[in-house]
């Protein structure tokens, strides 16, 4: 009966190990979660290198590629607003995109698809200080990646790929919507024109037409 004893006493330590075992690791984890994401303090963020961009802009304009990769870098001067910079892959249509105050801090940063943003965009102080988030994807709960699977589907064309020949654009005019050109094969050159609800992902309209030039 004593060795039954010990043994369920052994037991119930060890099970009592592994619990406060579990309890310290949860604890740690989220010390560790909340310093990443407190951005009420200023934190290290990347800075746009204004004396580069000066000595080798044009026009106020500096584009470059980025050495043993494929990513290209567009650097443009905004006036009293800054710099904006777009980095594109020649492998994705993602990319991407930040602006920058006049003495190179950064005021926004987040992605885009195509040419337009998509995604939590966030907007920092001249301390780094994160002061706001733009959400572009809200007014589109049928996202750009739902756009992408849907149109292979249905067409067979990928619009991720950015070697094919698309027109892609969304907007909130007058309501949530995109519009996407694809080419139609075998078709001499016809183009399938869609107009796509951003919010239930119906497709709204369906046109074929042949592209002027």
């Amino acid at each position: 009966m004593a060795l039954a004893m010990g043994s369920c006493n052994s037991k119930f330590i060890i099970i009592n190990m592994k619990v406060i075992f579990l309890i310290i690791c949860v604890i740690v984890i989220q010390g560790c979660a909340e310093k990443i994401i407190n951005t009420d303090h200023p934190i290290q963020l990347k800075n746009f290198d204004v004396e580069k961009f000066n000595k080798n802009q044009a026009g106020g304009q500096y584009n470059f590629h980025v050495p043993q990769s494929t990513n290209n870098v567009q650097q443009v001067e905004i006036g009293l607003n800054g710099y904006y910079e777009r980095i594109t892959n020649t492998k994705s249509r993602y990319g991407e995109y930040r602006e920058y105050f006049q003495n190179g801090k950064l005021k926004q940063e987040g992605l885009f698809f195509n040419d337009f943003m998509i995604g939590i965009h966030r907007i920092y102080d001249k301390n780094g200080k994160l002061v706001d988030r733009i959400d572009f994807n809200k007014p589109f709960p049928f996202s750009i990646e739902n756009l992408i699977r849907k149109i292979k589907n249905k067409y067979k064309i990928d619009i991720a790929d950015p070697d094919k020949h698309i027109f892609l654009s969304r907007s909130t005019n007058p309501s949530s919507h995109y519009d996407v050109a694809i080419d139609i094969e075998d078709s001499s050159g016809l183009q399938r024109w869609l107009k796509v609800d951003g919010v239930t992902g119906r497709i709204l309209s369906d046109t074929t037409i042949e592209p002027k030039g």
